[in-house]
């Protein structure tokens, strides 16, 4: 399903922008962040240390993915609908992204229960770097640290 989409860059589509911030606070509990708004997110995706990339199926997204280059290559991604693909073309997509940057490896914290993104990331050659906690809502949550060499 993935082959069938088009890539979009999100700070120059920014008509995709309000799909993903419905995505993004759909998966906030995953990614231990707050919800955030569209005006908000307008400012966030313009900063020179963030790439967001999308793959759309005509004016629908079908996920995104992240990339915090001030975070030494911290990438994050969403799927509309996980198992389809999306996920390991946005990785693909992301990491060509961090190359044209000049960053060496990208790297990814993971809830330990997600077991589907941590599939993804296994399929696509991403290596368990370390087990980590964070904290949330005064709530410690196990996670692992996935990373890949992009150089």
């Amino acid at each position: 399903m993935a082959n069938s989409a088009r890539l979009v860059d999100l700070k120059e589509e920014p008509d995709f922008l309000e799909q993903y911030v419905d995505m993004r606070n759909h998966y906030r509990e995953f990614l231990l962040a707050e919800p955030v708004d569209l005006a908000e997110t307008r400012v966030w995706v313009q900063r020179e240390e963030v790439e967001i990339k999308g793959l759309a199926r005509g004016r629908t997204l079908l996920g995104a993915a992240v990339l915090y280059v001030g975070k030494g290559g911290e990438i994050a991604f969403l799927a509309r609908h996980p198992n389809e693909g999306i996920g390991s073309k946005l990785l693909e997509v992301i990491e060509s992204v961090a190359r044209d940057r000049k960053l060496s490896e990208v790297w990814a914290w993971v809830l330990s229960d997600n077991a589907v993104a941590g599939r993804v990331f296994m399929k696509n050659g991403y290596q368990l770097d370390a087990e980590s906690v964070r904290t949330h809502h005064h709530k410690a949550r196990n996670g692992i640290i996935f990373r890949k060499k992009v150089r």
